[in-house]
């Protein structure tokens, strides 16, 4: 999402869910988007937009906050049930169970008009323009096209992710990644010497692709260094990135975040916990984590660590597959071995509450 600076204090956020998960939030907080509500539930997933922070629950309903200056966090009564959300600079989309895609919001470009003969979608991305992932694995983009970057490329073939900004990127099914759209700055010109990737995000003018090794590669603008992937990072699981900051999602569980901090939103807080999911917005971000924290060798998630988790353990022994890291691999070093059995036996026994 596009970054502004506007004069503010940083502002971070906590509330618990009734799973034992919660929302986190920190940076930017001008327009309310890390005033985290207090009845969230349940959550199924996290996005956001320029300024505005959406929930999506796991009965399918939506609570979102923040600015509200289009009308992006006023969910459509009689929406239904919502599997899939995205965040646009000042709109938000939707995915309902059945595949159709429903957006609100800002529709200045004509980003809020869903084509009538979509189809059913799988995934949706969104800046000032929206993108659409149709069960065949090809694409529809409709809104802002300044740049092209609704033009799909003919002969694309099948897509399984995809993301959005001043230009468009997506996923292959073969892990190559295609872009297209603005490209003053380079975001669009795809590294030749890349590799498989398992994940894409995008910043305004900058890129970032997670590699099925765990590691990460990022190019465009680089004026705050949001790409320049921290040394020693390891094993990555989930990136996001948005404005001019990036953050990658640890395979411990654990946050990184660099680039742009003027409101502090590269500074993860210490208590954070354990994080199963993030998300960037502009000037701020987003986490969502474990309430009670689990213990770092509780592979079964019954909040203790015992034999059964050896066992789990033992089961992944060796080199970690290429196409995805071990849970097991506590050191982040791509293998299960002795040194991850002696990070279980210290967390022996039932986690902290």
């Amino acid at each position: 999402m596009k970054s502004v600076i506007i004069s503010s204090v940083a502002a971070a956020a906590m509330v618990a869910g009734a799973n034992g998960q919660s929302v986190r939030a920190w940076g930017y907080n001008g327009d309310g988007q890390c005033n985290v509500p207090t009845d969230l539930g349940t959550l199924m997933a996290i996005a956001v937009g320029r300024s505005h922070t959406i929930a999506l629950r796991t009965d399918g309903t939506l609570r979102a906050w923040g600015t509200n200056s289009d009308g992006q966090c006023n969910i459509p009564a009689g929406i239904g049930t919502v599997t899939k959300i995205a965040g646009g600079e000042y709109h938000t989309v939707a995915i309902k169970s059945d595949g159709t895609v429903r957006a609100w919001g800002s529709n200045t470009y004509g980003q809020c008009n869903v084509p009538t003969n979509l189809g059913p979608a799988t995934a949706i991305a969104a800046f000032d323009h929206t993108v659409a992932l149709k069960s065949d694995g090809t694409l529809r983009a409709w809104g802002w096209n300044l740049d092209g970057q609704c033009n799909v490329p003919a002969g694309l073939g099948p897509v399984t992710a995809i993301a959005a900004s001043t230009h468009t990127v997506v996923l292959k099914s073969d892990g190559i990644v295609r872009a297209w759209g603005r490209n003053d700055w380079g975001q669009s010109t795809v590294p030749i010497n890349l590799g498989t990737v398992t994940a894409i995000a995008v910043g305004f003018n900058h890129t970032v692709a997670l590699k099925s090794d765990g590691t990460i590669r990022a190019w465009g603008l680089n004026n705050e260094s949001q790409c320049d992937v921290p040394a020693g990072i390891g094993i990555v699981t989930a990136i996001a990135a948005a404005g001019d900051h990036t953050m990658a999602l640890q395979s411990a569980g654990t946050v990184r975040a660099w680039g742009w901090n003027f409101f502090g939103q590269c500074n993860v807080p210490p208590d954070l916990g354990i994080v199963t999911a993030i998300a960037a917005g502009g000037g701020f971000s987003v986490a969502r984590v474990v309430a009670v924290a689990p213990c770092l060798g509780d592979l079964n998630a019954d909040q203790k660590v015992t034999g059964a988790d050896i066992g789990i353990l033992l089961g992944s022994w060796g080199n970690c597959p290429s196409n995805a890291p071990c849970s097991a691999d506590f050191t982040g070093d791509g293998r299960v071995d002795g040194g991850d059995i002696g990070v279980l036996l210290g967390q022996w026994g039932n986690c902290a509450g």
